[in-house]
């Protein structure tokens, strides 16, 4: 999104020279990657930029900004000391990850705006991730007044659409995955992979789904700790219990006996998964990246990885700043099989190139599925020289299943920007969506396959493929029932005397016209009832996609592979690199997409 003014526009007809000082701010993690980004472009030239790393630094800037006219800037240093940054004089401010931007009464955003800088540019790869009133807040920030009061803005969305994208042109330029010469990039493989439930977790499942009582928000974090590992969840309540003596006690009590997690591999349908992936990453001789929302979960991988004698690089929001790009650099300057990164989401999930590795795991979801997609591209950058794959852990019948289910349902709406004018907080679920969501259904491979309907049933088949398929067989059919009949014919003429042969001939010849017409009568009832039949699968499918399942009709460029089908299966699993190892895991389905974008 670029900040078009009347000045500078003016300015464009008088002389290249528009912007003498330039302010970048990033998310913290990004500081040192654009340092290193600098450093590429401007190799053999003086490097241009001041990195603010301290409040002097920005000071310095004032005494370089003829020979380095960029400064960087963190968001929370540009928060925290914005009154030495509006003692600067700057050209134009560039925001990168600038969705964080998208609260209109913010004080990360009141703070940039207070700097009354002339030109704004937003990087973002999701400037809208819930509601229309985020990308107000953007838009507003490039262009102020330009989109009127938020009120203005909301009625133009509904009243006047197509006005509204005009204005919207004029001030950003928009790249989708599409647009991006992707010719110089390796293939990218995506999977979903369906894990079983332990008998713990599907146990306290059942209780967390009867104890409905109270925070709905504790208990959806109750139940997405405990798909990641029983322990989690036993080890947060034990916590609540010591400082609140009633608080959750009754859910306490379900962990007893059998159901006691000891903080074993086995008690998580995910973290055995994890295990052979690792093993079989590891034979490949391809490092991988995990993924995960949670502090706690990256500590419990961790231990696992030590014990597996993995080399551990790791990056949350306790990492130093300065740590980061070094963590970042050694990772992939080594491109060690045994090495695996550990990434937050939200420390991590944007802006990293971590093109060490060709492996990356999304071992939970997060609500938001840009979120997600920004975790997971975090190996397919520029720079990569292997094959991607990318692979994201759900638990099967599980809260995870329903987080999925929404983020494909999002995902596959497009109104202006690619998502949805739905919240993603705990105030948009209506009681028949809480209850749907604390719901476990054990019996099934895939809740998510089973919604959408599809006539696949886990071969691994595309839609158009089993058509032909179909065709084919119809079309053999046809040919045998031809076969069938002429030999049944051949066999009634041997039967059949001479004289009534001749005297058939003879009644053929008379009534030939006759005959003629009746067959062609025959055939057309034929085509008709033919037609007919041919028609009534293409309407079940249609039908299928046109139900409340629509919204999951993003899954159809997908293959959706289940273990009944064992050769598709063993296929599947050898292509996916997960057949390195003997494994007792049980993956219920997969679904799996090659893509170039």
């Amino acid at each position: 999104m670029i900040r078009k003014t009347g000045k500078a526009q003016e300015s464009a007809k008088s002389g290249p020279n528009l912007v003498h000082s330039c302010l970048i701010v990033v998310p913290s993690s990004l500081v040192n990657n654009w340092k290193a980004e600098f450093d590429k472009w401007w190799r053999f030239m003086r490097f241009p930029a001041v990195i603010a790393l301290q409040a002097k630094d920005i000071s310095t800037y004032q005494s370089t900004a003829k020979s380095m006219p960029y400064l960087i800037v963190s968001y929370d240093m540009a928060q925290r000391h914005v009154e030495k940054l509006r003692s600067q004089k700057f050209d134009v401010i560039v925001c990168d990850e600038g969705h964080k931007l998208k609260n209109v009464d913010g004080k990360l955003r009141s703070a940039l705006v207070s700097l009354q800088i002339p030109r704004r540019l937003i990087l973002t790869g999701t400037p809208m991730q819930n509601d229309y009133d985020e990308f107000y807040s953007l838009l507003d920030f490039v262009c102020p007044e330009e989109f009127g009061t938020l009120g203005e803005f909301r009625r133009m969305c509904n009243e006047n659409p197509e006005a509204l994208n005009r204005k919207i042109d004029e001030c950003m330029l928009r790249r989708t995955s599409a647009d991006v010469n992707t010719s110089h990039m390796p293939e990218k493989h995506e999977y979903i992979l369906f894990c079983a439930a332990s008998k713990i977790q599907k146990r306290i499942h059942s209780e967390i789904c009867e104890y409905m009582t109270g925070d709905a928000l504790s208990l959806i974090f109750f139940a997405r700790q405990l798909v990641n590992h029983p322990k989690l969840l036993y080890d947060n309540l034990r916590e609540k219990h010591d400082k609140s003596n009633q608080k959750h006690s009754a859910l306490l009590l379900a962990f007893d006996g059998e159901t006691m997690p000891r903080g074993g591999v086995k008690e998580s349908g995910k973290l055995t998964a994890l295990v052979d992936m690792l093993k079989c990453f590891r034979l490949l001789g391809e490092c991988a990246v995990i993924v995960s929302n949670y502090i706690e979960t990256l500590d419990m991988i961790e231990q696992l990885c030590k014990f597996l004698e993995f080399n551990i690089f790791r990056l949350d929001g306790k990492t130093q700043v300065q740590d980061r790009q070094k963590a970042v650099r050694q990772f992939n300057d080594q491109r060690d099989a045994s090495n695996v990164f550990l990434l937050s989401t939200k420390a991590g999930g944007v802006g990293l190139n971590l093109i060490g590795a060709s492996r990356l795991v999304l071992f939970d979801s997060d609500w938001n599925p840009a979120n997600d997609q920004q975790a997971m591209a975090r190996i397919w950058r520029d720079g990569q020289v292997r094959p991607c794959h990318i692979y994201r852990l759900i638990t099967t019948g599980t809260i995870e299943e329903k987080m999925l289910q929404r983020q494909i349902k999002k995902t596959g709406l497009r109104c202006v920007i690619d998502a949805i004018e739905v919240g993603d907080t705990i105030s948009t679920f209506a009681d028949e969506e809480l209850k749907d969501i604390f719901t476990f259904i054990e019996a099934t491979e895939c809740n998510t396959h089973d919604l959408c309907e599809c006539p696949c049933d886990g071969s691994g088949m595309m839609e158009n493929e089993m058509a032909e398929e179909e065709d084919e067989e119809e079309e053999e059919d046809v040919e045998n029932r031809k076969i069938q009949k002429g030999q049944q014919d051949s066999d009634d003429d041997e039967e059949v005397d001479d004289e009534e042969l001749e005297s058939e001939i003879t009644l053929l010849e008379h009534d030939d016209e006759v005959v003629e017409d009746s067959a062609d009568e025959k055939d057309e009832d034929d085509q008709e009832k033919d037609l007919k039949k041919h028609e009534e699968p293409i309407k079940t499918k249609k039908n299928a996609k046109t139900l409340g399942v629509a919204s999951l009709a993003e899954l159809s460029r997908w293959r959706h592979f289940s273990p009944r089908h064992q050769d598709t299966w063993r296929h599947f699993m050898i292509n996916s690199g997960l057949s390195q190892v003997e494994t007792d895991v049980q993956l219920t389905f997969a679904f799996y997409q090659q893509s170039q974008y």
